[in-house]
């Protein structure tokens, strides 16, 4: 199944946390972080973006590895949501000029390594919150 920003469960996540996301990513700018949202806990980490990578399963670190690169270059943001429930892994790329713009890829069965073994660099707790209709 191909997602669309209308399927995607987990942009509306991003779009509610946007600021404190973005923040973040400022705040680690010149270290040109690794964004991660885990939904099961409601925080966003930042991670040393060699060490995340190198965290990742071999079949889908190189091609990672060149997304990341190039949302580096354009000066997009790269950014990850783990959901443990579902054994989700999806990346976004968030361009700055044109808004959010999806490239999503679930990587189901195991994720990566925990966290203490990939250079956290911070993180901020959120309610991870569902807003009322």
């Amino acid at each position: 199944m191909k997602l669309t920003r209308e399927s995607d469960p987990y942009l509306p996540i991003l779009r509610e946390h946007w600021d404190a996301l973005t923040g973040m990513y400022l705040a680690f700018e010149d270290l040109a972080p690794m964004m991660e949202f885990d939904v099961a806990r409601g925080q966003l980490r930042a991670y040393s973006a060699t060490e995340y990578l190198e965290g990742l399963t071999e079949r889908t670190r190189e091609e990672t590895k060149q997304q990341y690169q190039k949302a580096v270059a354009e000066g997009a943001l790269m950014v990850f949501v783990r959901d443990e429930s579902k054994a989700i892994l999806r990346s976004y790329v968030f361009a700055p000029s044109k808004g959010p713009s999806m490239r999503a890829r679930r990587k189901p069965g195991r994720t990566s390594p925990s966290n203490r073994s990939r250079g956290r660099l911070d993180k901020v707790s959120m309610n991870n919150r569902k807003k009322k209709s």
